[in-house]
């Protein structure tokens, strides 16, 4: 009985009732129990709490990854569309023979496609036509490298190893 209920006449007392040896070992294993419970409580506690930080952090590192995911395909886009107006600029600037303005546009597209071997073909055209045979014959051993069995890159070599032998 709780105290509320208790008539007001009854004097409550603070003796215990004496309990029997039995009851003495229950109440060790109770208190036993109740140690492992609140050890398995607080290890539990201890696990929750880093797995809550763990998916803090992993949802942080998910932010940023798909902040630079975001980013680099905005330069992927950018970089697709500059090689797409890129050819287009490359045919207007050799009819124009702007080779200094060609040699960049081409290092550009080779860095972002190194085996694109039209733009190496188109490489070695510039080297040519701007004199220098031994990068053009570089560029023309890279394309038969790659493709071995391309009859133009190889006419072109020959006829730039024909050159640096005068």
């Amino acid at each position: 009985m709780n105290g509320w209920n208790r008539s007001p006449w009854v004097k409550p007392t603070n003796k215990r009732k004496s309990r029997n040896p039995s009851e003495k070992i229950d109440s060790a294993d109770a208190d036993a129990k109740n140690t492992c419970v609140h050890r398995r409580i607080v290890d539990f506690e201890a696990m929750v709490n880093k797995l809550l930080h763990e998916k803090r952090f992993l949802e942080e590192e998910n932010r940023a990854l798909t902040e630079k995911l975001n980013c680099l395909s905005a330069r992927l886009s950018w970089f697709q569309e500059s090689t797409e107006a890129g050819w287009d600029t490359l045919h207007r600037q050799l009819k124009r023979e702007s080779y200094y303005y060609l040699l960049g546009l081409l290092h550009a597209i080779l860095i972002r496609e190194p085996d694109n071997l039209q733009a190496m073909a188109n490489l070695a055209a510039v080297f040519v036509d701007l004199g220098f045979h031994h990068k053009a014959a570089d560029v023309l051993e890279t394309i038969l490298e790659k493709e071995p069995n391309n009859e133009e890159a190889r006419r072109d070599l020959s006829m730039c190893k024909e050159y640096l032998t005068k």
